[in-house]
């Protein structure tokens, strides 16, 4: 009887451990930087227009995400393309109720949150105590409390970054690479100078993933949670090319005057193995963003998208 009461014991042990959920994947080998080079360019081109920045913080169970992105969207439509968004699934156990992935009545095939999204709320732009919330261009605007906002007021804080100039051109080009590898030279060519530090931040979005989203309807007043079991997921972050964050740009006696060029070119290898990480290249695009990353000043000076070709 002894050894059938500890039999069962284990057996039910072993039950509940594979119930248990994965955690998400961490990443312990980043991209490789192939190539990185620096020179001064007297022909200093004319500034680029402004592309500002917006970090959605979001989650597969949070039922007015939906209505965040909407609401990017619309801007993004208002200002002719003028936005770059990202949507950002933290991996904060405290979010867990926003973020984690569904369980019923449908379960999600994939796991979105990502330690590099945790890094950037935790260490950058605040950590939200609910979702969704938003950052525009990592600025603390002087009638907000913190750099996170809520996404009513997106679209006009928003359209004042629009109106800024830019002091420096970023471009993002795509190079020929293998079917399970993303090769990339991103280049920064600087039209005023600049005395601070510069940082230099590439992420990995992903659209077109169908999977479980929680949303929420209103008829008659009455609110309905429910959930979504094909909506389609865009502009999620998935990875990135840099630390969360960023590569100094400025280092090694490196000074941003104007004519100031860097190249550099990144490598990443799709993973294939990670549980629920399931990354369609003819999906991807490359997102990188010039910024400040200071105790006082993290501001997103410019931003530029590319999506990937197979």
């Amino acid at each position: 009887m002894k050894r059938l009461n500890l039999l069962a014991w284990g057996m039910a042990l072993v039950l509940f451990s594979s119930c248990e959920e994965e955690p998400p994947f961490i990443d312990y080998n980043p991209p490789k930087i192939l190539f990185d080079t620096t020179y001064i360019d007297n022909n200093i081109p004319a500034p680029q227009r402004k592309i500002t920045l917006l970090e959605d913080i979001s989650g597969v169970k949070c039922p007015n995400c939906p209505d965040a992105t909407k609401i990017a969207l619309a801007t993004k439509t208002e200002l002719q393309g003028r936005l770059n968004l990202v949507v950002i699934h933290p991996n904060i156990s405290a979010l867990g109720s926003f973020v984690d992935p569904v369980t019923t009545p449908f379960i999600s095939k994939q796991d979105f949150r990502t330690d590099a999204g945790k890094a950037i709320c935790e260490q950058i732009i605040g950590t939200p105590n609910s979702l969704p919330r938003g950052s525009v261009d990592r600025v603390k605007f002087t009638d907000q409390l913190a750099i996170l906002t809520d996404r009513t007021i997106w679209n006009a804080k928003i359209k004042e970054r629009d109106a800024l100039t830019t002091p420096v051109n970023l471009e993002i080009k795509q190079l020929p690479a293998a079917a399970n590898q993303i090769l990339i030279e991103v280049s920064m060519h600087y039209t005023q100078a600049q005395t601070d530090s510069n940082y230099l931040s590439v992420m990995l979005l992903e659209d077109s993933m169908i999977d479980v989203q929680e949303y929420q309807t209103v008829v008659d007043g009455i609110i309905t949670q429910k959930f979504d079991s094909a909506y389609v997921h865009n502009h999620v972050l998935r990875d990135m090319f840099t630390l969360y964050t960023g590569e100094l740009l400025n280092k090694s006696g490196i000074t941003l005057t104007a004519g100031r060029v860097i190249k550099k070119r990144y490598l990443y290898n799709i993973p294939s193995d990670r549980p629920r990480f399931i990354i369609t290249k003819k999906h991807t695009k490359i997102l990188a963003f010039v910024h400040r990353n200071s105790a006082t000043n993290k501001d997103v000076l410019q931003s530029q998208e590319i999506e990937i070709n197979e």
